[in-house]
């Protein structure tokens, strides 16, 4: 529910896409590139060598509308590489150079015969797909490599850089056996770093043993500091295995890039995978995906959070979404697998501010029941007990820069959180939200619906409040979906900056487990 605002060529300006997909091209290869030597034609089975390889490593064109935040929405055709893995014609690439396309076609073989092919399974996360190739029986596929991955180990990375359709091998060594490359397009838990020479077009081909068996699978590379990196073998073997079945993995249908500016972090999406979650929660192309599962996302520009957020729950789950919607200038909230976006209600606009607090913190009550996030500078905090006619129902979270004067008056901003078990019993949100009444403090009141996308309800905002009428009050009363619990949130505002304060809470409150 935040106010997002920002100009579309400033964020271009610092997308780098550092991943290896390339537009379609005929140009002379890099002079890193070695051609590789002509092997004997090959009638199907495991190759046996890197020469051999060849008739195994595939071309790979996809053309479909991607949305780029300063070129805005144009048709795209990009080329990359990809591999078979078994005689039936399965192959896999990355999920970058493939996913969003409308069509795909590849070309195989020792006379580069063109073929149509489609997307299995995808991983956004582990930056892999499965492709499944059209009217081929017995083909050349590789193998897996089952030894050990260590540096000095001689490697070939084998492809199509640059769009070029001439087969490519280069020659380099493994230089880091494991690590966790952490960018803007991916989070791979397992990657190889090695030194042999890639390009742009690169992406989705494989890194080969003499033996020619697959090492990794490689997708990013930077000729600047003569470093390239793979998707080690374990890791993919294991992801390549299940999206061969037809399921993605650790994915909601997006090829995006994660950013960070001063005022806004998010995964641009470059596009969506027709029929994914995404797609059916609204989720377009040019969109911003802000927040996911209630946590903002892309903190350090880098995929991190989405992907954790992927990998620890289930292809079925619900998660909460948050995405600014570029063209319109939109915040539009709802949920994967559930509620489909619509757009959101924010205060912090209605009051026309910007204005906001420099740092935010977020807390739990002394359960661990509920969580909420509000400006540091409301230092004074309780989290022990809601009491209702002086009863405890609940568990509470109250924040303010006094606590006492918050509660005593209106010259204080501050706000209470607080679940109840007990309270639906005896009432609905309706009739809570009743029990209200500051209409001897406050000269105006609006009464509405609330929804987001865990909470139903009704709020009522009191203005006007307090000998100055500087004051505002908001009340939200709502429950979850199974009306197991009444949650009450209190928000008291006077600042512009006290608005957004109140943007954030709304964003952020939630039962952490029920």
């Amino acid at each position: 529910m935040t106010s997002l605002r920002f100009a579309s060529a400033a964020l271009g300006a610092v997308l780098v896409v550092a991943a290896c997909s390339s537009p379609a091209a005929t140009v002379a290869p890099s002079p890193s590139a070695t051609a590789a030597p002509s092997p004997s034609p090959s009638t199907g089975g495991a190759v046996g060598s890197f020469d051999e390889a060849i008739d195994a490593v595939l071309q790979i064109e996809a053309v479909g509308t991607f949305r780029d935040p300063e070129e805005g929405e144009r048709v795209e055709s990009g080329r990359g590489s990809g591999f078979v893995i078994g005689p039936s014609g399965i192959a896999v690439t990355n999920n970058h150079v493939v996913t969003g396309a409308a069509s795909l076609k590849v070309w195989l073989g020792p006379d580069r015969e063109e073929h149509a092919a489609r997307v299995l399974g995808a991983s956004e996360c582990a930056d892999l797909a499965v492709i499944e190739i059209d009217d081929v029986t017995t083909v050349p596929y590789l193998d897996w490599y089952d030894g050990e991955v260590r540096p000095g180990l001689d490697i070939y990375v084998a492809g199509f850089p640059l769009g070029d359709p001439e087969y490519t091998l280069t020659r380099g060594i493994v230089s880091r056996a494991h690590g966790i490359l952490d960018e803007n397009w991916a989070w791979v838990e397992d990657s190889i770093e090695h030194d042999a020479a890639t390009n742009p077009g690169n992406s989705g081909g494989p890194v080969i043993t003499a033996e020619g068996r697959v090492v990794g699978v490689h997708y990013a590379g930077d000729p600047n500091t003569q470093q390239h990196w793979a998707i080690a073998g374990g890791e993919a073997r294991s992801v390549v295995e299940k999206l061969r079945e037809g399921n993605d993995l650790y994915s909601i249908g997006v090829n995006g890039t994660a950013f960070a500016e001063t005022d806004m972090t998010g995964i641009w999406v470059y596009s969506v995978k027709p029929g994914s979650p995404a797609a059916k929660a609204g989720v377009i192309a040019g969109d911003v995906i802000t927040r996911l599962s209630s946590v903002a996302l892309a903190a350090e520009g880098t995929m991190r959070e989405y992907c954790e957020i992927l990998r620890s729950h289930r292809p079925t789950d619900v998660m909460p979404v948050q995405v600014l919607r570029a063209d319109t200038q939109e915040v539009l909230e709802g949920e994967i697998n559930g509620a489909p976006l619509k757009v959101a209600t924010s205060f912090a606009e209605d009051e026309g501010t910007t204005d906001d607090y420099p740092e935010y913190v977020e807390r739990t009550d002394d359960t661990g029941t509920i969580s909420i996030e509000f400006p540091t500078a409301w230092s004074d905090v309780s989290t022990t007990t809601w009491q209702h006619e002086g009863e405890d129902v609940g568990v509470v979270v109250v924040a303010a820069p006094d606590i006492d004067a918050w509660h005593d008056g209106w010259d204080v901003p501050g706000v209470f959180f607080g679940a109840s078990r007990s309270l639906p019993a005896e009432y609905t949100p309706t009739s809570f939200l009743a029990l209200s009444d500051f209409s001897s403090d406050c000269k105006d009141v609006a009464r509405d619906v609330y929804e987001d996308a865990l909470y139903t309800g009704q709020y009522q905002i009191w203005r006007e409040c307090g000998p100055d009428g500087k004051a505002a009050l908001l009340e939200v009363v709502a429950e979850p979906a199974d009306q197991s619990f009444l949650l009450l949130v209190q928000v008291q505002a006077l600042e512009d900056r006290d608005f957004s304060a109140l943007d954030r809470i709304l964003d952020t409150f939630q039962l952490v487990s029920p």
